[in-house]
């Protein structure tokens, strides 16, 4: 007969993850310009914490060429940041995405930048992590 036995956990100390009631959570920045070098787009943060996907679209509503990328991080100030998407070049009234199915990291943000020094371009940013 086979009888399961919990493992000892004296000493130790175990954090679980909170569960939620949210099966998604989006962020939807104003567009924002541009400018000749990365910015963050102000309110695309998105944290994964209790989420397992995550997937970002992005339109160029500017007149010029924007270059953008996705970053990422566990540290919520992205002080140890991976490109998770690499930059791209986006010509004017065009769209592209980023897509997780599996988001390995918490925190998640949009980069862009004038891809030609002062002709700058415009990014209206729709981001969302889902439950599954």
């Amino acid at each position: 007969m086979f009888v399961p036995i919990a493992p000892k956990l004296i000493g130790m100390s175990v954090s679980v993850a909170r569960a939620t009631d949210e099966l998604a959570v989006e962020v939807n920045p104003a567009p924002m310009n541009s400018v000749n070098d990365y910015a963050t787009v102000t309110g695309s943060v998105i944290d994964t914490l209790n989420f397992l996907t995550v997937a970002f679209t992005i339109v160029n509503t500017g007149a010029n060429s924007i270059t953008w990328k996705v970053i990422a991080s566990n540290a919520s100030d992205f002080s140890a940041a991976v490109e998770v998407q690499a930059e791209a070049a986006l010509a004017a009234g065009l769209a592209s995405s980023f897509a997780a199915a599996v988001a390995p990291w918490r925190y998640y943000k949009v980069m862009h930048k004038s891809t030609v020094g002062g002709d700058h371009g415009q990014s209206t940013v729709r981001g969302i992590a889902k439950a599954g």
